[in-house]
């Protein structure tokens, strides 16, 4: 594990990750989640900002989470059908 800073938001923290451009990709990704926010609600309150966009990103990962589901079953299903058609074909 390494210890890495990262700004976010305009504050700096300290992280410990296994690895560093993972974790500065990732403050990357929020930092432009909460400046579209903030863009948005043009409010100085950092918590209303960062709740909105947690709220934001929590509601994105539900409904890829869902899709994903959905892949899923339908993966299975094609699979199922690809085994009959090759048993009922002794292919």
């Amino acid at each position: 594990m390494i210890s890495c800073e990262v700004e976010i938001f305009g504050r700096l923290y300290k992280i410990k990750a296994e690895n560093k451009e993972d974790i500065e990709n990732y403050a990357n990704f929020l930092n432009k989640r909460l400046s579209a926010v903030e863009r948005q609600v043009k409010t100085i309150d950092n918590h209303v900002i960062f709740s909105l966009t947690g709220m934001n990103i929590a509601e994105e990962f539900f409904n890829l989470k869902k899709e994903n589901e959905l892949l899923k079953k339908e993966l299975k299903e094609l699979n199922e059908k690809t085994d009959r058609f090759i048993l009922e074909n002794n292919i």
